[in-house]
């Protein structure tokens, strides 16, 4: 399944509002947005330099907007949703509560029941004048946000430093690294340099940032999500690997709602060994069906359960995971 992206601001021009579009060619965005707007330079970095196939574009004449986009999420489940223009703390008052919300935290919830991942980044290092100063900021805007995810899916989120020279937007750049190889480590050869040296004894905190290496180039680091430090699938490149494996999942539903027999239970699993055997060697170092059964629902319906552990690449654990048909 090709990855698909949802570029999500407030353009300059109020084409389209409050509906997704995708843009297939350069042209028709062009027309739409103008060449100087994000919407197009971001359009045009990911499938040029990135070969992103799958670009969709939602306009918004404010964010508060994104409330009326709930139904959108369910229905679509992009595989990564990129704000331009939105900071962490960016948000609203209710009227109802009078608590502050988050439009970081209202978009983590709207794909809360998906396999999406929204992809964050903040102010530009160049307006900071010292490391110290930088870090300090971007350590406290995730601080303020951190509990508002306290009851969401944390890994569907990850925020990067917004710190290479030549961008404007770190985010669309890691957006079009990780359309790479899932099996590889995320890497692109036209970073140019980060605005500030940031090692990792700087930071022990939830940023993604590019580090300067001068024997190898700029690279990413601290490729983590929200989760849990003791989470599995804190690293990004676990994470990945997992909603890959989901998200092309085998099809099913050719055994939903059937009598379950003997025959059935051997043909899934060989149908989910065939699917998991391909994947041993390329993204998973080994894997282990261990079981399919039946269990009688209170609605007298029959669920079929699938039991498997995989061994992902770039991790030395192994994760047990369920299927329900």
């Amino acid at each position: 399944m090709t990855d698909s992206i949802l570029l999500i601001g407030i353009g300059e021009k109020k084409v389209g509002l409050d509906t997704v579009i995708r843009y297939e060619r350069a042209h028709d965005i062009e027309n739409a947005f103008g060449t100087d707007s994000f919407f197009y330079q971001a359009w045009n970095l990911l499938t040029r330099e990135f070969g992103a196939e799958i670009i969709y574009i939602l306009n918004l004449d404010a964010w508060d907007d994104l409330k009326n986009q709930d139904e959108l999420f369910q229905q679509e489940d992009f595989t990564y949703v990129v704000p331009i223009g939105l900071y962490l703390t960016d948000g609203y008052n209710d009227l109802f509560t009078g608590k502050r919300y988050y439009y970081s935290q209202l978009l983590a919830w709207m794909c809360h029941r998906s396999l999406t991942t929204v992809i964050m980044t903040g102010q530009h290092a160049t307006g900071f004048t010292t490391l110290t100063e930088y870090l300090t900021h971007e350590k406290k805007e995730l601080d303020t946000v951190k509990s508002a995810f306290y009851n969401l899916k944390k890994n569907n989120v990850l925020y990067v430093a917004n710190c290479l020279y030549a961008y404007p937007y770190a985010n669309v750049v890691l957006t079009g690294m990780l359309l790479g190889d899932v099996g590889e480590y995320p890497s692109y050869d036209r970073l140019y340099g980060a605005c500030f040296d940031i090692d990792w004894c700087d930071v022990d905190f939830d940023l993604v940032f590019f580090r300067n290496n001068y024997l190898t180039g700029t690279s990413v680091e601290n490729l983590m999500n929200f989760e849990p430090a003791e989470s599995f699938i804190k690293p990004v490149t676990v994470d990945r690997i997992c909603k890959y494996i989901a998200r092309n999942w085998p099809d099913m539903d050719g055994y939903i709602g059937t009598v379950f027999t003997q025959y059935k239970m051997t043909k899934i699993y060989e149908l989910v060994n065939a699917y998991l055997g391909s994947l041993k060697n390329w993204i998973l170092y080994d894997y282990s069906i261990d079981g399919i059964s039946s269990v009688q629902n209170p609605d007298t319906t029959v669920s079929i359960h699938i039991t498997y552990t995989l061994w992902p690449h770039f991790t030395t654990e192994k994760i047990t995971d369920e299927v329900i048909l």
